[in-house]
Order: structure tokens, then sequence, then C-alpha cells
């Protein structure tokens, strides 16, 4: 199996709630409720967490490897199989919004097919190389936030309207759990980890990485409404008009690239740790890894061109039943499987992957 070390998934553990959350979400998230948007994402993202730790313990118990060797290659089809459509539609949710973020932000009157090629094959080839390689394009990426703290503070005009914030839950929260319901789609988002083997020392840096990715979320958006007020809803792409400090432009164009370097980087490495959890299992379903993923990319490619290829499908999306399925998986296959490994009085079965 795949390995990543502790400081590796600290930094994951910081990222992969963060990205997508600073995209499209606060938008449609102020929309639907409003001032009290920024205590609906804290507190998805502090339940989040939650699930993180029953992964990571499933994960110490051997994860979906120690499925497969106590109760063979049916018992691992039938728990990893709902876990694909999971990852599957949220890496078309997830990729479909670098489409909408290159094309809508960094770039202008480019075709989708170049951008999404380049970026799927990116995806494949990290995903090829395994988690590892991921984690450290994660560990990469983080060097980019001192950077851009500095470009803020250098160059960056600060024009804060504090009232925006208010008032909050004045309905008793009605409104945030409201907008928790409508995209719930975008919580819960670590399941990946069950086919990875972790390194096994303290969660000291795991659990503080978790407390300043639920302090990060929220700061994000309470700077975002107070920065735009009542238009917010407006803001596409937020972590791109936080960035960019409301002072950017140059001679030679936009003084804000570390920040789109930074979110390109980490909303590909979230698709990516995606793939390669798939890639992990295709060798237990007797499928040859690249020959999968290929498979794979193809298929999310030619969803995202051609079955949702504009905003308003991903919305739909976004919006219909299936969050709940999702979301439904992301829960019960963990508890499932720490049910099955904590059964002692099943024994190993020699059976190998092939």
């Amino acid at each position: 199996m795949n390995y990543l070390t502790k400081t590796q998934l600290a930094v994951i553990v910081f990222f992969i709630p963060l990205v997508f959350k600073m995209a499209n979400l606060p938008g449609l998230l102020y929309a639907e409720c409003g001032a009290d948007g920024y205590v609906a994402l804290g507190l998805v993202t502090a339940v989040e967490f939650l699930q993180l730790f029953l992964v990571l313990f499933v994960v110490k118990m051997g994860g979906l490897g120690a499925i497969f060797e106590r109760y063979g290659r049916v018992a691992y089809l039938l728990l990893s199989l709902p876990l694909y459509f999971v990852m599957g539609t949220k890496s078309v949710v997830f990729f479909s919004e670098v489409y909408f973020y290159v094309c809508d932000y960094l770039v202008y009157n480019v075709p989708a097919l170049p951008i999404v090629t380049v970026s799927l094959l990116v995806v494949f080839y990290l995903a090829t190389k395994g988690v590892k390689a991921v984690g450290r394009v994660f560990e990469l990426s983080v060097w980019l936030l001192p950077l851009i703290v500095l470009f803020g503070l250098l160059f960056g005009k600060v024009n804060l309207s504090w009232q925006y914030l208010t008032p909050v839950l004045e309905d008793g929260g009605l409104r945030a759990l409201a907008g928790v319901d409508k995209y719930l789609l975008y919580a819960f988002d670590f399941s990946p980890l069950l086919f990875f083997k972790i390194e096994e020392k303290k969660n000291v840096r795991v659990v503080l990485s978790a407390i300043l990715c639920v302090g990060a979320v929220m700061f994000c958006y309470v700077l975002l409404v107070a920065s735009y007020g009542r238009a917010t809803f407006l803001i596409s792409d937020a972590f791109a008009h936080l960035a960019s400090f409301n002072v950017v432009i140059s001679e030679i164009g936009s003084l804000d690239w570390p920040s789109a370097l930074l979110w390109i980087t980490t909303a590909v490495g979230n698709v990516s740790l995606k793939f390669s959890a798939m890639g992990e299992g295709f060798r237990y379903m007797k499928i040859r890894r690249e020959v999968g993923l290929l498979l794979l990319t193809v298929l999310i490619g030619v969803l995202v061109l051609f079955v949702f290829s504009g905003y308003r499908e991903i919305l739909a999306l976004v919006l219909s039943p299936v969050r709940y399925v999702v979301v439904g998986i992301e829960i019960v296959v963990p508890v499932v499987l720490l049910a099955l490994l904590g059964n002692k009085n099943k024994q190993k079965k020699v059976v190998y992957a092939t």
C-alpha cells in the first residue's frame, strides 16, 4: 500500500477541507444564510474532523487492505465501490471548479479542452506516482503561504466593514442549518485515506492542523464578508478575490500569482489524492493500476467536458439528492470497517492482491 508520513498528513488535513470551501461555496452559502455562513462553515469543518479521526483509527487497524486480508475480495469490493462513487462524484465537482477558476479568473477566451486535458494529465501523473508524491506536492505548497502573506503586507489595501458580519444566528441557526443541508456535498472528504498506510506516530501535528484549519476556514469567510458585504453572493473564486488584496495589477500583470499557484496546486492535489486512492484499490480488483487510472481519467474528462460542462449542471449535481448518498457513504463505510476490523474472532485469510 502507499504510505504517508505524519507531516504530509498534517499538511493534507489543513488543505483538504479548506481549498474547495474557499472557492464558489462562500458566495453560494452567503446567498443561502448570509452572515451565518461562517458559523455554518466552522461547524461543518469541525464535524468533518470527527470523521477524520474515525478514519485514522480505522487506518491504524489496517484500513481497507486489512479487510481484503481478513474477509476476501468480495467484501473489499462491497466496501470500496461505494467509496469509488463518492470520490468519482467529488472529483467531477471539484475538477470542474478548477476549470471554472482557470477560465473565469486566470485567463479568458480559452477553450475547455486544453485546460481539462493538461490538468487531468497532471492528476493522472501524480496518481500513478502514488500518495507519497501527492503528499510531497502538498508539503511544497506550504511554502507559498509566507509569500502570500508578504505580498499582502507589502501591497495590500485593507477596507473591511465588520457590520456586515451581524446579525448572527438571529433565527436560532435555522438559516445556517439550511445552508449546511443544501451544500452538504462539500463536507466529509477524508475517506480516500482508508486506502493508504500512514506513519505510526502521535497525532499531535494532525490535531493542531485540524484546529488551524477550522480557524482558517472561518477567518477567510469573515474576511470575505467584511470585504464585499452584501455583494458576497456575487463572488466566485473566493480565495482568489481574498488574496488579491484589493491591489494586484502591475505593468506585467497580476501580483496575486502566488495565491493562484497555491489554490491550483492544492486543488489538483485534492483530486489527485482521490485518484491515487482509487488507483490503490485497482490492484485488489485484478486491474492494472495504470490502465485503471487511465480509464478513470478519460471518464472524468468526458463527464466534465460533455455532461457537467457548465456551472448550472455542476450546481444541479451539488444540490441533487446525490449529496445525501455521498455523505451517508462517507459516514457509514468507516463505521462498518471499524466493526469488521474490531471482530477479534475473524482470522486473517491467505489472500493476495494481484
